[in-house]
């Protein structure tokens, strides 16, 4: 249902006064319960698709077309995703990847129908009238259809129903789900306002609280293993808290720095193994694309493999997420970072202008990265090319921390250059790792047919790796002028 109005919820549609010939009636009304589904951070929403379940059936919206598709399901589960539906598969892959599709929001809805005649007692108009509750508020909407060749009536109801009508929707799916996006606070998307001349202490500290926030709201969903991205935002959490930490290192107790960069560098660890995997399932059929058809059985025992060894560092996350080590780590982090004032920041440099700091952090880190590309360039070894995909990311959340310091323009710009040589660095890593994850598998394996069709593999990832190599080595001469011009413009 599009293009409704709020309304008063204890009008009356039947008391509305017309002329004579003209009046309402009910023709029905229907009461059902929607339960909405959608990833923790709303993909299908941010789309314009809406996937409900009603009577235990499932349909999908969608609001740009104004229709719903009846959804098959083939399985439950726990927590869906877009595995578990037969049809309408790819569309919903497309938007929502392997992410889950989780529970966000359940309405009892009670729809009261009306059909407004005139004197020949023809239809000349459908009403429906919508009544829900939201956040423990009644509210009511109004929806009218117009039928054709019936303009001058339908303009003559809406006048009559003017003094009752409030604010207007694009949809019934779309005014549920703005009220729950709305008191939807999550993201991993720095929001601090940061202004040139606040001191490093008082912006620091804010944004430490802020990725403390971050990592602290993924773990429950790590621990229940809803969604691989819960694992994926907590590590972009610690991340940037340590990107900030290695940034930080001459103004901070020297102490305290080796004590937090080696605790969190220790939790980092633990979860690498099923980082790895993650990326690899995420990725079973493209791989799948890469054999014959009938190595598809043999690849598939490699793939249960991996699984298996999913579960195996899930269990070794949820054991070192309850040591004492893990809780006092964060706990005594948080002491650090509540106070502008307290003992984390100790040079005269925390007193300084923000801006003035982070520009000549960020000059060091460009300078770093043209020298590290250059030896990339001479000699192609996979460890120079991890450590410079590293100080990409540094480089990256540093620019976007402090992206209200600088030129906007200039700046997205930047950013965006680094995320291309973040995106070809990442896919030569992920195969180089790809690789080493099947040499260890194969030491292992009897079977001669699996061994040959992971052995198919082999060349795909090494023309992968090759591929993302000349690939970044090209953007980066396309784009070494605009990097050297943004650390000149930072000056």
């Amino acid at each position: 249902m599009k293009n409704g109005r709020l309304i008063r919820e204890n009008f009356q549609i039947e008391r509305l006064m017309f002329n004579e010939g003209f009046q309402i009636e009910q023709t029905g009304t229907q009461i059902m319960v929607h339960s909405y589904y959608d990833t923790f951070d709303f993909l299908l929403y941010q789309q314009s698709y809406y996937l409900y379940e009603e009577d235990e059936r499932f349909y999908l919206y969608n609001e740009t077309e104004d229709t719903v598709y009846p959804i098959r399901e083939t399985k439950k589960m726990p927590f869906y995703n877009s595995g578990h539906f037969e049809n309408h598969r790819e569309l919903l892959k497309k938007i929502i990847g392997n992410r889950a599709l989780l529970p966000v929001l359940s309405l009892e809805i009670e729809i009261c129908n009306f059909i407004m005649t005139n004197s020949d007692q023809k239809t000349v108009a459908r009403i429906k009238q919508v009544k829900f509750q939201k956040l423990n508020e009644g509210e009511t909407l109004i929806f009218v259809e117009q039928l054709k060749g019936y303009k001058k009536e339908v303009k003559m109801l809406e006048e009559a129903l003017q003094p009752y009508l409030g604010g207007k929707i694009s949809s019934l799916q779309q005014h549920f789900f703005t009220t729950k996006i709305a008191h939807f606070d999550y993201t991993t998307r720095i929001n601090i306002k940061i202004k040139s001349r606040d001191t490093l202490d008082t912006v620091v500290c804010k944004i430490l609280k802020f990725y403390l926030d971050v990592i602290q709201k993924n773990i429950h969903g790590i621990l229940e293993d809803i969604d691989i991205e819960f694992l994926h935002d907590f590590r972009v959490g610690l991340r940037k808290t340590r990107s900030l930490l290695v940034m930080l290192k001459k103004e901070i107790d020297p102490w305290i720095y080796r004590d937090f960069k080696q605790r969190f560098k220790k939790i980092m660890q633990k979860t690498n193994n099923q980082r790895d995997i993650d990326v690899y399932l995420d990725e079973e059929d493209y791989f799948r694309s890469l054999v014959p058809p009938e190595y598809f059985e043999d690849l598939h025992s490699f793939f249960l493999h991996l699984k298996k060894g999913r579960k195996n560092e899930l269990r070794k996350i949820r054991r070192h997420f309850n040591t004492k080590f893990f809780r006092e780590t964060f706990m005594q982090w948080n002491d650090l970072i509540s106070s502008e004032n307290g003992p984390l920041l100790i040079s005269e440099k925390a007193k300084m202008p923000v801006k003035e700091y982070a520009s000549g952090k960020l000059k060091k880190l460009i300078k770093r990265l043209a020298n590290q590309a250059q030896k990339i360039m001479d000699h192609e070894i996979p460890e120079t090319v991890h450590d410079c995909r590293i100080l990409c990311k540094q480089i990256r959340y540093i620019s976007e921390i402090f992206a209200p310091l600088f030129s906007e323009g200039e700046l997205k710009y930047f950013i965006a250059v680094i995320k291309k040589f973040q995106e070809f660095l990442g896919a030569y890593n992920d195969a180089h790792m790809q690789k080493a994850m099947i040499s260890r598998y194969q030491e292992n394996i009897r079977n001669g047919r699996e061994g040959e069709a992971l052995e198919q593999l082999v060349p795909a990832l090494e023309k992968k790796q090759e591929d993302n190599y000349l690939k970044f080595i090209q953007t980066f001469e396309q784009n070494k002028g605009v990097i050297l011009e943004f650390r000149r413009l930072i000056s």
